[in-house]
């Protein structure tokens, strides 16, 4: 009996491992749904604390407004930011080969969401034309380089991901170019009179914002996804 014990046990830890095996992989896809989920629940949440304090409060609830800063809403964009240029940090150690790329991502990514934290773009835009509503056109142009490489490789970067890791990073980009779209569609609502206060105009800034904050939020957890994803085959 006491030769068996042994051998059972291995037995046992063995079959442990293959029903573990499955569990482990299925992670990264449960990462990318969680953060489907809390970025549709994001987006509606800032939307409906953005139009009742709008339509209730006359907006002096600045805690309630999607546009105003330091609230908790430009709080959760900056930490999905953040969750991101942390992922990529990681990404960098795990891919040799693009290691890079994940840390030019990691460095950028952190920029963007000390950006959302200090107000930087809001200074330069002050400095660069005053409080006008025409700078809300400014600070696109003047980051879109490095935006668009951001994004380009960030774009890249998603193909060697497996599916919802690569679904949910693409598609977090696409919601960002959405964002900046509508702040360019911002500035054209300012010229015909739809100026701040106007319902239209609040509406803007509800998807703009929206769309800000549920990007990101797939661009973190697809990148985690695709960190986890790639730590686990190479523990295999």
């Amino acid at each position: 009996m006491s030769v068996d014990a042994p051998a059972l046990s291995g037995r046992d830890a063995a079959r442990d491992g293959a029903y573990a095996a499955p569990a482990t992989a299925e992670l990264p896809g449960l990462i990318v749904r969680v953060g489907v989920w809390v970025a549709a629940v994001g987006f509606a949440a800032q939307g409906i604390a953005d139009m009742a304090g709008f339509i209730w409060f006359d907006g002096t609830v600045g805690q309630l407004s999607a546009d105003a800063e330091l609230t908790i809403w430009s709080w959760a964009s900056s930490t999905a930011t953040a969750c991101a240029a942390l992922a990529a940090g990681l990404l960098a150690v795990a891919h040799r080969g693009r290691r890079l790329t994940y840390l030019f991502l990691a460095a950028t990514l952190a920029f963007f969401s000390a950006d959302d934290m200090l107000q930087i773009h809001e200074r330069l835009k002050a400095n660069l034309g005053g409080a006008h509503e025409t700078t809300r056109i400014v600070w696109p142009v003047v980051y879109l380089p490095l935006l668009i490489t951001s994004f380009l490789l960030l774009w890249r970067c998603a193909a060697h991901a497996f599916g919802p890791a690569r679904r949910s990073v693409r598609l977090g980009l696409l919601m960002l170019v959405a964002a900046v779209a509508w702040e360019a569609v911002s500035f054209g609502m300012v010229q015909i009179g739809l100026d701040r206060g106007t319902f239209a105009y609040e509406l803007e800034v509800v998807v703009e914002e929206g769309l800000e904050l549920a990007g990101w939020i797939l661009i973190a957890s697809g990148l985690m996804a695709g960190l986890l994803d790639r730590a686990t085959r190479m523990s295999r």
